[in-house]
């Protein structure tokens, strides 16, 4: 299973039926929906990063050559960062 099955597969199975199975499909149906919010950062600590919740989904291009409109390459479901408990 690649990126994009897998996000294809948490989606459908949480009851999201229209999912395309290709990432950069995925992407045009966020834009088509207007759930999109364009990032270049890839630093952790970018204030990018500030405003994802878990569940998001998060694409990229350049991670390999193709001949795609938008060339999207990856695709991931943003978990969240890990958290670590305060000392006492």
């Amino acid at each position: 299973m690649d990126c994009s099955g897998f996000v294809y597969f948490v989606l459908k199975q949480n009851g999201i039926d229209d999912v395309p199975r290709d990432s950069s499909e995925q992407l045009h149906l966020a834009e088509t929906n207007g759930q999109i919010r364009a990032g270049c950062e890839s630093r952790e600590d970018s204030f990018e990063f500030d405003n994802l919740k878990p569940g998001d989904l998060l694409f990229w291009t350049g991670t390999y050559s193709i001949q795609r409109d938008p060339p999207i390459t990856h695709a991931m479901i943003y978990l969240g960062r890990e958290k670590k408990p305060a000392c006492a």
